[in-house]
């Protein structure tokens, strides 16, 4: 089998629907049916080309105008004509203009991964939001990252829910120790002791996310070694520093900002918190929630909102919490519960590594993409 993917999100870009399209591209590439995996992505700062591996290749290419990425998408289509698979993992304009030559002038089976906001957003177009209903309908299928997510979607344009399956975004299937040296390595940075209980969020920072909530929690604690630590750029983090210098806690909130690697983050802290919240006048709404599952990995209990897909990416109870939305008081007790409950937080660590090992594994959503794949040879 030999599958093409279109995207406007790859690496070097960052984000989680980046590192979605790279793992998926990546896990895809190994597995022995596969022959070759031709990646075309879109919005490059840096276009040109690559062979990763004898079995996948990366065609980066710049910015362009919705007509001049449907002649790109229309001359690799030729180009690849021969491949059995066709699969954008952004529907607009990609996935919609892959649909529209792809399947109604090549023939080719045309997937469609969509996350949430993507599909959801309120600010575009009557035309916009026309094209991606098509998408939807026409593809070959449509895949949700979450259950939430499909379930949105069905509603949204008012399409049978039965056409779109869900495949999960998941982690390589292994198991990541403590790193203690890592740890203090990074904890002293940023000049935090060895006492203090840190708070990780790593985010996007635009208001959705609810950064600005997890500062109100952390606010009503008052116990000084309890400290949180915000990995991640956007356009909220001015409003930030200033809500916790309101709040008198400046001094217990650290801004990371955008770092190229966030793993010896997960090996500093000790909780991960992800507040996100459905602007529903907006359309914007966590897919999934990607940074959990990463946290989790690490061995981190973690708190996440009931909003979009996070719910599916918590063992609520087990491997952390689930709390409601706009809800700092609920968030602090959750912290303070871990902070303060050993047996609880060791239990709810080791429990966070086996939930996404066994629930969140390339091997299977691989395994699934590729039955969906044969499905429609």
């Amino acid at each position: 089998m030999r599958i093409c993917f279109f995207n406007s999100d790859f690496p070097p870009r960052v984000g989680g629907i980046a590192t979605f399209n790279w793992s998926l591209a990546y896990h895809i590439s190994k597995v022995k049916e596969v022959e070759h995996v031709q990646v075309i992505t879109f919005k490059n700062p840096e276009p040109g080309q690559e062979e990763y591996s004898r079995k996948l290749s990366i065609i980066r290419l710049p910015r362009l105008s919705v007509l001049s990425t449907a002649r790109e998408i229309w001359k690799y289509i030729y180009q690849f004509r021969d491949y059995d698979i066709f699969h954008a993992t952004n529907i607009f304009p990609v996935g919609f203009l892959l649909v529209l030559l792809g399947k109604f002038i090549f023939d080719k089976p045309v997937f469609i991964t969509f996350y949430g906001t993507d599909i959801m957003s309120l600010r575009a177009s009557k035309k916009t939001k026309l094209a991606k209903y098509f998408t939807l309908k026409w593809a070959s299928r449509a895949i949700a990252v979450s259950f939430s997510t499909l379930r949105e979607a069905a509603k949204y344009y008012r399409i049978n829910p039965e056409k779109f399956s869900v495949i999960y975004y998941s982690l390589a299937r292994k198991i990541i120790s403590k790193d203690e040296q890592a740890r203090e390595k990074l904890r002293n940075q940023y000049s935090l002791d060895k006492d203090d209980f840190l708070v990780l969020a790593v985010a996007n920072l635009v208001k959705r996310k609810g950064i600005a909530d997890l500062i109100r929690a952390v606010s009503l604690i008052s116990n000084p070694r309890i400290k949180l630590i915000v990995v991640g750029r956007g356009p909220e983090r001015e409003n930030l520093e200033k809500l916790a210098r309101k709040l008198n806690i400046e001094n217990r909130v650290i801004f990371a900002g955008f770092v190229e690697q966030v793993n010896p983050f997960y090996q500093a802290a000790d909780i991960f918190v992800l507040p996100s919240f459905f602007i529903r006048e907006e359309g914007d709404i966590e897919g999934l929630g990607i940074v959990l599952l990463e946290a989790q990995q690490y061995g981190l209990p973690v708190i996440g909102t009931a909003s979009g897909g996070i719910p599916e990416t918590i063992d609520n109870g087990q491997s952390g919490f689930v709390v409601p939305e706009r809800n700092p008081e609920a968030i602090k007790e959750k912290i303070l519960l871990l902070a303060n409950d050993k047996k609880l937080y060791l239990r709810m660590a080791k429990q966070a590594q086996q939930f996404v090992r066994e629930k969140f594994d390339w091997s299977k959503s691989i395994k699934e993409y590729l039955d969906l794949y044969d499905s429609k040879l």
